[in-house]
């Protein structure tokens, strides 16, 4: 057994007994871990209400070939406040957090993907509450997750003649393929092609120090279709199999039914 202090981003957690929670945490050392903090939830000085979203910092007895490892000496680094206080935020954040809950399933370190959410946390909890943007700007950060976890999209051109995409030039990508083509290059429509609007594609392939800059106008229907497409992506190349409740409860929250055409799950 060995026992290591760590930063790590809480994505969920669930009361064990009377004062214990047990939680699921990203780290950046080990990836994704099952922690059990015993006594969390006494109301006492040794209490820390630790949530869904927080950064906290903790000591983790970390046990070999087992599934659930002990956290204990939990302290709040950051809980962003303007996520954890506003509905559609934390709507969001818990599409992103589902979709890492279901796509990393072994542990292994991912410090760069861990950087890549903190980031993403911090630009959340102060970015205005505007429906398209919110939901634009997690359907790049969803394509990011799947592109650290080796399911990266080139959105700067065409695969096939090589094109770059602007505002009036539509891309198809075929989702289970990874592949983006031009309308040009796309002449029948395969069972995976997703239709994607240029501006969106532009966006998409602005780099990282870009991520959040310079958003396309978009209705709330449009950026809603969009993040439906990250979805899928995501649960067709990271295997996620179970039913999005998070992004569910998105379509009810900002009105927007889901486009039609989706396929889920199919192969």
């Amino acid at each position: 057994m060995s026992i290591e202090k760590s930063s790590s981003i809480v994505l969920s957690t669930m009361p064990y007994r009377e004062s214990s929670i047990l939680m699921y945490l990203f780290t950046r050392e080990h990836g994704r871990i099952h922690g059990l903090a015993k006594g969390i939830r006494t109301h006492d000085r040794r209490g820390v209400p630790v949530e869904r979203g927080y950064l906290i910092e903790h000591m983790t007895y970390l046990k070999p070939h087992r599934d659930l490892h002990q956290v204990t000496d939990c302290h709040i680094r950051q809980h962003y406040p303007a996520i954890r206080g506003n509905l559609e935020k934390t709507a969001v954040r818990d599409v992103l957090f589902d979709l890492v809950l279901g796509g990393i399933k072994v542990t292994d370190p991912h410090p760069e993907l861990f950087d890549y959410l903190l980031r993403y946390l911090s630009y959340l909890d102060g970015q205005s509450c505007d429906g398209s943007v919110l939901l634009l700007s997690l359907s790049k950060t969803l394509f990011g997750l799947a592109g650290y976890l080796g399911f990266r999209i080139d959105f700067g051109r065409c695969i096939t003649c090589g094109k770059g995409f602007g505002k009036n030039v539509a891309a198809w990508l075929t989702v289970d393929r990874g592949m983006l083509r031009c309308g040009d290059c796309s002449p029948g429509q395969a069972k995976t092609d997703r239709l994607l609007p240029g501006n969106a594609a532009v966006y998409f392939a602005r780099p990282e120090a870009l991520l959040f800059r310079e958003i396309p106008q978009l209705t709330d229907k449009e950026a809603s279709a969009l993040l439906h497409l990250a979805c899928d992506y995501c649960r067709y190349h990271l295997d996620i199999r179970r039913r999005l409740e998070s992004l569910s409860f998105i379509e009810h929250l900002f009105a927007a039914p889901p486009p039609a055409g989706e396929y889920g799950r199919q192969r």
